[in-house]
């Protein structure tokens, strides 16, 4: 979820890295922190503005992502 309004291709990477980690198995909360973290440390100065990261929160019990089988949940083109 989102606390404000964000333009959605300046907070893809974000969003992206969260993700990825999520269908990795890592827990939403600590995928979204660590993208987070990331963009705190980009090699743009511009990137690290909270405007691009900090609108993101988790919702939620914050525990793996699962199915009604009990399997991870995947993204949409992640093997596995």
């Amino acid at each position: 979820a989102s606390h404000w309004a964000v333009f959605e291709r300046a907070t893809t990477g974000v969003l992206d890295a969260a993700l990825r980690r999520v269908a990795d198995g890592m827990a939403p909360p600590r995928a979204l922190r660590t993208a987070m973290r990331e963009s705190l440390s980009a090699a743009d100065p511009a990137r690290r503005h909270p405007g691009f990261w900090g609108a993101y929160v988790v919702i939620g019990n914050g525990g793996p992502i699962v199915t009604d089988r009990g399997m991870r949940q995947r993204l949409p083109g992640r093997a596995g």
